[in-house]
C-alpha cells in the first residue's frame, strides 16, 4: 500500500478513500485506475462528496487482499494456537491452493479466490476424504474470528470467503474392521527393527491401545511402578477419565525416558510420529481396502485384550 495524498493512497492501481470518522477507518475504491493527474483529480472530488454525503459511510471490502499477505499477519497473531500449530494452518492451506493453482505464485492470489479452489481440491484430489476435511478445517482456522479482527485493524475487512467458511465436511467410509491376524504377525516381526519415536509409538498402539494424541501427549511420569507392577496411567485422555493400563518390565523400561514426553522433540515431531511416519510405516503391510492404519492396529490390541480378560473371568 502506498499512500500518496492524506487521505487516498493507491493499492495495485486502484485509488482509495481512507476517512476517519468517530475514531473508525473507513475505506471506500473510488475504481478509477491511476494513469495521471487526472485519476488523482477524479479521485479527490469522490473523496469530497463522500464526506459531504455522510458522516459516517460503510465500509466496502477490501477485495484485494492477497493470501501472502493474510498467510503473514496470520504467523504473527496472538491467539490460543501455537506458532508450529499456525504454521501447519497455512501449509493446508497453501495445499489446497497449490492444488487447484499449479504453479501459480500463491502469496499474490486474492483471498477470494480460496472459494473455487477448495471446490477444485474437494471435488478431484486423489486424498482420502478423511485427509481432505483436516485439511479444510485447518485451512478454516486461519480466518477464526479473533483473526478476522485482527486483519480488520490492519486494513482488510470484509474478506469474501463465507463460501469457504460455511462448508460441511465430505462423508467419509466408517472404518474397516479388525486387522487380519496374519497381517498383525507380519507387522510385529517387521516392528523388531524399529528404534526411536517409533518404535515407542508402535508399542503404544499395539501394545497399550493408546489413541493418537493420548501417544504423544503421554508423559514419562504417566509410566507408574510400585512393588514390581508396572503401569500407564495417561494424563490426558480423550474422553477425560482416568484408566491404568497394566504393561510388562521390559515394556515400561523401553518406553521410560529422561525428558517430559515419553516420544522426544516438539508437540509437532511428536505428532507427526504418531500420524504421518507410524501410519506411513504401517501401510507397508496393511492393504488399501483398509481406510486406516493405526486406528486398525489400536482395535487390534483392544480386541485381545477382551479375549484374555474373558478368559481370565473363566478361570476364577
Amino acid at each position: 500500500m502506498n499512500r500518496l495524498n492524506r487521505n487516498l493512497f493507491l493499492r495495485g492501481n486502484t485509488i482509495y478513500v481512507r476517512l476517519f470518522i468517530d475514531g473508525k477507518d473507513r475505506m471506500k475504491s473510488t475504481g478509477i485506475t491511476a494513469n495521471g493527474p487526472q485519476d488523482w483529480k477524479a479521485a479527490r472530488d469522490f473523496r469530497d462528496q463522500l464526506i459531504e454525503k455522510t458522516k459516517t459511510p460503510e465500509p466496502v471490502p477490501t477485495s484485494d487482499a492477497r493470501i501472502g499477505e493474510i498467510a503473514r499477519l496470520y504467523l504473527a497473531v496472538i491467539g490460543n494456537s501455537t506458532l508450529d500449530t499456525r504454521k501447519q494452518n497455512v501449509n493446508a492451506l497453501y495445499r489446497i491452493l497449490r492444488f487447484h493453482f499449479r504453479r501459480c505464485d500463491i502469496d499474490t492470489i486474492p483471498v477470494e479466490a480460496i472459494n473455487d479452489a477448495v471446490d477444485s481440491y474437494r471435488a478431484k484430489s486423489p486424498t482420502k476424504p478423511v485427509s481432505i476435511n483436516t485439511n479444510v478445517h485447518m485451512a478454516q482456522a486461519i480466518f477464526a474470528r479473533h483473526c478476522l479482527s485482527y486483519y480488520k485493524k490492519h486494513g482488510f475487512d470484509g474478506l469474501e470467503i463465507d463460501y469457504f467458511l460455511g462448508l460441511r465436511p465430505l462423508k467419509t467410509p466408517q472404518p474397516s474392521g479388525y486387522v487380519d491376524p496374519r497381517i498383525i504377525d507380519e507387522i510385529s516381526r517387521a516392528a523388531i527393527s524399529l528404534d526411536g519415536n517409533l518404535r515407542k509409538a508402535y508399542l503404544l498402539v499395539r501394545y497399550c491401545a493408546l489413541r493418537n494424541k493420548e501417544v504423544y501427549l503421554l508423559r514419562n511420569e504417566d509410566l507408574k511402578e510400585t512393588a514390581g507392577r508396572y503401569w500407564i496411567d495417561p494424563s490426558w485422555t480423550k474422553t477425560g477419565q482416568r484408566r491404568q493400563i497394566p504393561i510388562s518390565e521390559g515394556l515400561f523400561k523401553e518406553l521410560k525416558g529422561v525428558g517430559e514426553f515419553v516420544l522426544e522433540g516438539s508437540e509437532f515431531e511428536r505428532k507427526s510420529y504418531v500420524n504421518r511416519v507410524l501410519s506411513k510405516w504401517l501401510r507397508q503391510f496393511v492393504p488399501m481396502n483398509y481406510q486406516k492404519t493405526v486406528y486398525l492396529l489400536r482395535r487390534r490390541c483392544i480386541k485381545e485384550m477382551r479375549e484374555i480378560g474373558e478368559m481370565l473371568r473363566l478361570l476364577r
